[in-house]
């Protein structure tokens, strides 16, 4: 059924309701507006205006903006029509708020792509999507289509990613997944702060050094392997972080013999008298007189990597953060990594929930750690799976 979007004052129409079939007909075949939106994306990414002046011709650059402004306004109305879904009729909203996500990510990241192509800013890294994705990598057949089109240079993180919107939490949001990049810095240090008690906002524990909370749970992971570090931003910024290690032991040895050295001048050691310390003196303690981590051979052996995740509230619940996890679990698969583990409290059932959905399961450790819960995922089950199902549809003769 159509419904009346009160703040826009437009109803759903069928030709409207027409295209949104086109968009998601089935998870490999596309209706024919679908197909055609995607046919004029990869004629622009193939033929940009660059490439054009090197062959020296002088009219496919015209005829290149001219079908870059042709690409905007269809843009243009599947931006429309999904936002006059976000009406009264609720259920349909929310059935489809997943899909509409991931293509609206994906056509804005082309729109902004092809901006750059225009001022010549094409030259950064890309975003490390396995070309056979899980199921909840791509929430969406068109979606995916689209982001498979773009080139490395496309994935990119600047300012565009910061629109100033009134309510970033409305539920029309555009979210994205990409790499971490050094601007992103100060953002993930805040966000790391903003869930430091206990999963709210610490910013009271630590009013003379913000950043030391950063310095112990983020800093690292961005100095050893920022390869491995995902953003996921919406219109208002940067809302959650993904940060990850191939090989856990060696981390570990770089953080205790080129990290903490520069913590230990950055911050002074709190003094003798404990009960004059505070949450800074706790965390400057770490670092000058830190426990020695030794990795026990049940994660060492068959989950030598790990990650750590965070999220602002306004990016929870929205369904997210599987592909934020994903992009560095896909990420430790490519670099040869056996597996992964990481670490929640016993009480956090929501999280607890979440990850064993994405197939994590609880860790036996030698000693049970007090409240703490090891989850582990093994890459190398998933790859002996995916070759006996090969090997069952493809018999060799």
């Amino acid at each position: 059924s159509s419904g009346i979007n009160a703040e826009y004052g437009d109803s759903v129409t069928m030709e409207d309701l027409c295209l949104l079939c086109d968009m998601f007909y089935l998870p490999y075949q596309h209706g024919s507006r679908a197909v055609e939106l995607l046919q004029e994306l990869n004629w622009l990414v193939n033929f940009n205006p660059d490439r054009c002046l090197e062959k020296e011709d002088t009219t496919l650059p015209t005829e290149w903006t001219r079908k870059a402004e042709q690409f905007r306004l269809k843009c243009g109305v599947i931006d429309t029509l999904f936002t006059k879904i976000d009406g009264p009729n609720r259920s349909l909203h929310y059935e489809i708020h997943p899909y509409v996500t991931e293509v609206q990510s994906a056509l804005y990241r082309a729109k902004a792509f092809i901006s750059r192509i225009e001022k010549k800013e094409c030259n950064f890294p890309r975003l490390d999507i396995p070309r056979d994705p899980e199921p909840w990598v791509f929430q969406g057949g068109f979606g995916a289509e689209l982001t498979r089109i773009l080139p490395p240079e496309a994935f990119k993180g600047d300012e565009i990613h910061k629109r100033p919107v009134e309510n970033p939490s409305a539920a029309t949001c555009v979210y994205f997944v990409r790499p971490y990049c050094e601007a992103d810095q100060e953002d993930l240090y805040k966000i790391c702060l903003l869930n430091s008690d206990n999963g709210q906002d610490g910013t009271h524990l630590f009013p003379d050094h913000p950043d030391i909370i950063g310095d112990r749970g983020v800093g690292p992971y961005l100095e050893f392997a920022p390869e491995l570090s995902y953003v996921l931003t919406d219109d208002a910024g940067v809302c959650g972080y993904v940060l990850g290690v191939v090989d856990t032991q060696s981390f570990y040895e770089d953080v205790y013999t080129k990290w903490l050295p520069r913590m230990c001048e950055k911050y002074a050691a709190p003094g003798p008298d404990k009960s004059t310390w505070n949450s800074t003196s706790e965390v400057a303690n770490g670092f000058h007189n830190p426990p020695k981590v030794i990795i026990p051979e049940c994660l060492s052996g068959p989950y030598p990597s790990h990650i750590k995740f965070n999220l602002l509230p306004r990016a929870q619940g929205k369904g997210m953060g599987e592909s934020l996890i994903t992009c560095v679990l896909e990420s430790l698969k490519n670099r040869g990594s056996r597996g992964v583990h990481l670490d929640i409290s016993p009480d956090d059932i929501r999280y607890l929930n979440f990850y064993t959905s994405l197939g994590f399961k609880e860790i036996t450790m030698p000693t049970q750690p007090l409240n703490q819960v090891f989850l582990g995922k093994p890459f190398l089950e998933e790859s002996e799976d995916k070759q006996k199902i090969s090997e069952a549809e493809f018999p060799q003769s």
